[in-house]
């Protein structure tokens, strides 16, 4: 399982976390009753080359989808309808 740095916002304070997928897709299902907003988010596999992902949204069917530069798809999992 991949390691990501996780840069977010919740009640106006920066957090910045390790985090492994499962939390990573477990804090953006929880973001409508937590009130986290995702600002940075770097796959750290290689620690001394940081590759930035981006949060794609919520996808048909409460599939949470995070890609690279290059719009490859690298982290997903399914979120719950709240």
């Amino acid at each position: 399982m991949r390691t990501y740095l996780v840069y977010y916002t919740v009640d106006d304070e920066r957090v910045i976390k390790l985090m492994n997928e499962y939390e990573l897709i477990k804090l953006v299902d929880e973001s409508d009753f937590t009130g986290v907003y995702l600002e940075q988010i770097y796959d750290v596999g290689d620690p001394k080359n940081l590759k930035p992902i981006h949060y794609t949204g919520w996808q048909p069917g409460c599939l949470i989808q995070f890609t690279d530069d290059n719009g490859n798809v690298v982290v997903s999992g399914y979120g719950t309808n709240h």
